[in-house]
């Protein structure tokens, strides 16, 4: 059994070159025990590519922490995975005071340019079942923002995000 920190140190040690961080770290995940850590401790001090390699092998949904979701996201709402990580993220944005989405793009395809002046819809807000079926996001697209905390007119609603689901192994 080691913690988050412990494996951090681990991983570490290892270089860059072919994801042998990412390897190590997938190698560690079953034997971490403060999982709801990994992502703030060693996932986040990853390369970006090391980082996209990490949440497609241990997925998104193990690694979020919704009491610690300050961080840049690249999501393909094709995936059933990341589209669910959008709609906790869309709950925290219009739960939470301020201006929480920041940076965001939407594009309609990987090699389409964003669209000009892109803001989170309110009908991503819905559930899916709403609007005729259409509710919620996107079941396509590209979305990038950075998700914040501490902007000015911001803060974290704690007992909203205790509320988000966890779907990492207990």
């Amino acid at each position: 059994q080691l913690s988050a920190t412990q494996a951090a140190y681990f991983v570490s040690k290892f270089p860059p070159e072919d994801f042998l961080r990412v390897q190590a770290l997938v190698v560690l995940f079953d034997r971490v025990v403060d999982v709801e850590n990994i992502d703030h401790e060693i996932v986040r001090k990853l390369s970006c590519k090391e980082q996209d390699e990490a949440y497609h092998r241990l997925g998104y949904l193990n690694l979020f922490n919704p009491m610690l979701p300050d961080h840049q996201y690249r999501l393909d709402l094709r995936s059933w995975e990341q589209r669910e990580l959008c709609k906790l993220l869309v709950k925290l944005g219009v739960e939470e005071p301020g201006e929480n989405w920041q940076d965001e793009t939407y594009q309609w395809t990987k090699a389409a340019d964003p669209i000009p002046g892109w803001s989170l819809p309110i009908g991503w807000a819905t559930a899916d079942e709403e609007m005729a079926g259409n509710g919620g996001p996107r079941h396509f697209g590209q979305l990038y923002l950075k998700y914040t905390s501490d902007a000015p007119g911001c803060k974290p609603d704690i007992p909203t995000r205790k509320q988000c689901p966890r779907w990492f192994r207990a």
